[in-house]
C-alpha cells in the first residue's frame, strides 16, 4: 500500500521488542532516538590531486529510549534483564505506530543494551535511560 507523505508527531514513536514472534511495546516512553551511521573508510591515493577520498565502510546502529520508570512494569524489567544479560534481543522501532497493511516504514533489528540509567530528581517523575548499540543488520519494514 502506498502512503501519504505526512509530517510525524514525535509523540507517536514507539519501541518494541520480539520474543518468540511476539512483539510487545515498550511502556513509559517519552523520548525514542536513533542513528544509522556507515564507517568512512580512507581511500585516499596520490591520484587524488589533494583530496581526501573515503568511501563507505561498515554500518552501525544506535539509538536512546527514555523512559518514565513504573515500578513492576515488565516491559522495562525485560530490558534491564536483557542488559544484566548481555544478550542480543529484536527490537522494532516505529516512527508512527499504525495498524498493519498501512505500509508505513518501522526499523528492525538486533540490539544489545550498553547502558541503563536513572534520574531521580526531587521536582519530576523518575526517568530511566537505554542506550541501544546494534547487534548485526537492521532493516527498514512495512507495517
Amino acid at each position: 500500500m502506498a502512503v501519504t507523505p505526512h509530517k510525524i508527531a514525535g509523540y507517536k514513536a514507539q519501541l518494541a521488542y520480539v520474543v518468540a514472534g511476539v512483539t510487545t511495546v515498550v511502556a513509559g516512553l517519552t523520548d525514542l532516538s536513533g542513528k544509522f551511521t556507515a564507517e568512512a573508510m580512507d581511500a585516499t591515493d596520490h591520484g587524488g590531486g589533494g583530496w581526501k577520498s573515503s568511501e563507505a565502510g561498515l554500518l552501525h546502529f544506535s539509538g536512546t529510549a527514555k523512559l518514565q520508570f513504573i515500578e513492576g512494569d515488565t516491559t522495562q524489567q525485560f530490558l534491564r534483564s536483557q542488559l544484566l544479560a548481555q544478550a542480543p534481543f529484536e527490537i522494532t522501532m516505529f516512527p508512527e505506530q499504525t495498524a498493519a497493511g498501512t505500509g508505513e516504514d518501522a526499523y528492525q533489528g538486533s540490539v544489545i543494551i550498553t547502558d541503563w540509567s536513572f534520574d531521580a530528581k526531587n521536582t519530576s517523575l523518575q526517568d530511566v535511560t537505554v542506550t541501544l548499540e546494534g547487534a548485526g543488520a537492521f532493516t527498514v519494514i512495512s507495517q
